[in-house]
């Protein structure tokens, strides 16, 4: 494990990691009884996720499957996987593979 991986490890269990990304991935996002997948149509911004292969706490499964939840109703969802050996800091220590994603995510659209 890396350096901040360890000293995560260490602090919680991995339990309380799961449990946490488990939460975050089942927020009710309805709205007054509204039908979550009906609000998800409306919304008109793209929507990018972005998995570490090697993430032990936020899984790349959880996140593929969101993806494929969310992909039934909206066109513009996208993922992105990042390998690395770095865990979940791959984020801020892959700067290239980021770049790559990101420039796709701000590249501006043309309007016909």
């Amino acid at each position: 494990m890396v350096h901040h991986g360890e000293k995560l490890f260490n602090r919680f269990p991995l339990e309380a990691y799961k449990a946490m990304n488990h939460l975050l991935s089942s927020v009710d996002i309805s709205r007054n009884g509204k039908d979550p997948k009906e609000i998800i149509k409306k919304i008109k911004a793209d929507i990018h996720l972005i998995a570490i292969d090697s993430d032990v706490f936020f899984t790349p499964d959880e996140d593929q499957k969101t993806f494929e939840l969310v992909k039934e109703n909206k066109e513009n969802i996208f993922y992105h996987e990042i390998k690395s050996i770095h865990g979940h800091d791959a984020f801020l220590i892959e700067n290239e593979i980021v770049s790559k994603i990101l420039s796709k995510v701000f590249k501006p659209k043309l309007k016909p």
